[in-house]
């Protein structure tokens, strides 16, 4: 009687099948985790990018309504007590007049002889500049005394 099993042949994986199945597995593994530190990484660049749009357009706002603008402005501070996540940030605000020059003409006597020149800058805390915003607007006469 013959058997029907082959001697020395046994079923399964040879050690070299495995080792390579692991390599190959490994090696994807490394590049869908590069790929995800990759993700993670611009996900948080573009949340501080638009953080600090947010923070810069309040800022210039609250800038624009100050009543001094225009006489040489420039301050400086942090946003601590806006919310605990941006305590990391600063801000510094500059306001200038600008003269600006018309011809004689008539079609230009109404216009502003002068703009305001707003800058204001956010920074990380180490003090590195993160994002720049400037506008060029008309000064905003004074209320006369009386008027809110």
């Amino acid at each position: 009687m013959k058997s029907s099993k082959i001697r020395g042949h046994k079923a399964g994986f040879t050690l070299i099948e495995v080792m390579v199945a692991v390599a190959i597995i490994a090696v994807v593994s490394l590049v869908l985790l590069a790929r995800r530190v990759e993700i993670v990484r611009d996900a948080a660049a573009t949340r501080d990018l638009r953080t600090t749009w947010l923070l810069a357009g309040w800022k210039m706002g609250e800038v624009l309504l100050d009543p001094s603008l225009g006489q040489g402005m420039s301050q400086s501070g942090t946003f601590d007590d806006l919310a605990p996540e941006y305590a990391g940030f600063q801000w510094t605000a500059e306001a200038n007049l600008e003269e600006i020059g018309f011809d004689e003409s008539p079609q230009y006597t109404e216009k502003p002889k002068a703009l305001l020149h707003v800058k204001v800058e956010i920074l990380n805390a180490e003090g590195a500049s993160l994002q720049v915003v400037e506008a060029m607007v008309p000064p905003v006469e004074p209320a006369p005394p009386g008027v809110p």
